[in-house]
């Protein structure tokens, strides 16, 4: 057993034979002991190492590292701390979208890829992001006849041009003052704006002051609103409210994640069941689920709501081969649109179906398997690698 430690994290890891690097990545439903026929065959000419991803197989469990991009991190330290330049890949399920990641930002660094049965969608555009909503501008009150209008309230200008009442010729004379010891008396001001002859100063004040106050609610409307208070009506010639200023957000709509639609179940050891043969197979790949960290596998899916790996392939500029099972039911082989999408126009990108096999062709037929990724490797052109009987080759 090998192991690097990564930020103080362990990291687990083999390594077999002499030669150029090859890294061979594991996928959702296993760990590095999968690849234990294809690195005994490989080792004959080339230096192979087969990691654990982080909360797969003996390397360390952080749930803080599960996400695929510290995932795609975890590979080029690692490739960093041995001290590895250039590296081709061979990916499986998670590990080819892991592989195909890490090509398309460190093109220089990866030769040549080879992905196996990788989760290919179509993902969806993201929906735009919903306009802020204007706030609604009120309609301009209809007009209203002269004979309707309110009465406007009085100015203090106005109040005091106003003559004085006159006073009814019955009315009995005004009563003296009373004198006050505190303070001298304050001079007498006629009455303003008389209503029946009742209109005092002061409720004339007071109607001066709620007017004012009604003007400055309607031009702060979303000011009050803040405060907790009801904003009045604006005016007829009022400026349209706006919305406060440190308003949060709309949060952006959630993008769909094709990957767990597509699974019906998200129980890995369900997963086992449905779509790997029973027998010893089955019964290896097992263990090394149950070892694994569920949350690994649980947040490696959530991320395929922006990862794209058929994106990522479509990308690529350097000699690269797509390998599936032409009896996969967990990822099915990919429609058609997407291998012309692929391989249309591109003279260095392959396509591979393995007849007879399902999700795990390296243990289902080692040694077709290994033969063909020996094949790769040594093929100066990987669309025209040669026809076996144990395959069949798809290049368009």
């Amino acid at each position: 057993m090998s192991a690097i430690t990564i930020d103080n994290e362990l990291v687990h890891y083999e390594v077999l034979g002499r030669g150029r690097p090859v890294i061979l990545l594991h996928g959702w439903l296993g760990s590095w002991r999968y690849w234990v026929p294809a690195m005994q065959h490989l080792s004959m000419k080339y230096r192979v190492y087969a990691l654990d991803l982080w909360g797969f197989g003996d390397s360390a469990r952080n749930p803080s590292r599960y996400d695929f991009a510290a995932q795609v991190e975890l590979v080029t330290e690692f490739m960093g701390r041995l001290g590895i330049v250039k590296a081709a890949l061979v990916g499986h399920d998670l590990g080819a979208a892991i592989a195909a990641h890490l090509a398309v930002k460190h093109a220089d660094r990866v030769p040549r890829l080879l992905t196996v049965c990788p989760p290919l969608f179509e993902l969806p555009e993201r929906p735009p992001d919903p306009a802020p909503a204007e706030a609604p501008t009120l309609a301009a009150p209809a007009d209203v006849p002269p004979s309707a209008a309110p009465a406007e309230a009085p100015t203090l200008a106005a109040a005091a041009e106003a003559p004085p009442p006159t006073a009814p010729a019955d009315a009995p004379p005004p009563a003296a003052p009373v004198a006050s010891t505190a303070s001298p008396p304050a001079p007498e001001t006629p009455p303003l704006l008389p209503a029946d002859g009742e209109t005092s100063l002061q409720a004339a004040l007071e109607q001066t002051a709620r007017a004012i106050g009604e003007a400055r609610l309607a031009a702060a409307p979303a000011k009050l609103a803040l405060n907790g208070a009801a904003p009045a009506p604006p005016a007829a010639d009022a400026p349209a409210a706006s919305p406060p200023a440190d308003s949060a957000p709309t949060p952006p709509a959630p993008r769909p994640n094709p990957l767990k639609a597509h699974l019906a179940t998200h129980d890995r050891l369900e997963l086992l069941k449905q779509h790997i043969e029973a027998g010893p197979d089955q019964d290896k790949l097992r263990v090394e689920v149950e070892k694994a960290d569920p949350l690994a596998f649980t947040a490696s899916l959530d991320a395929f709501a922006v990862v794209d790996t058929l994106r990522d392939l479509r990308a690529l500029t350097m000699p690269a081969v797509l390998v599936y099972g032409d009896k996969d039911s967990l990822f099915p082989a990919p429609a058609e649109r997407m291998l012309a999408a692929l391989t249309d126009g591109r003279g260095t990108f392959g396509v591979m179906s393995l007849a007879g096999t399902r999700h795990f062709p390296m243990l289902e037929d080692g040694a077709a398997f290994s033969r063909l990724l020996m094949a790769f490797l040594e093929a100066p052109d990987v669309t025209k690698i040669a026809q076996k009987d144990l395959w069949v080759r798809r290049v368009r």
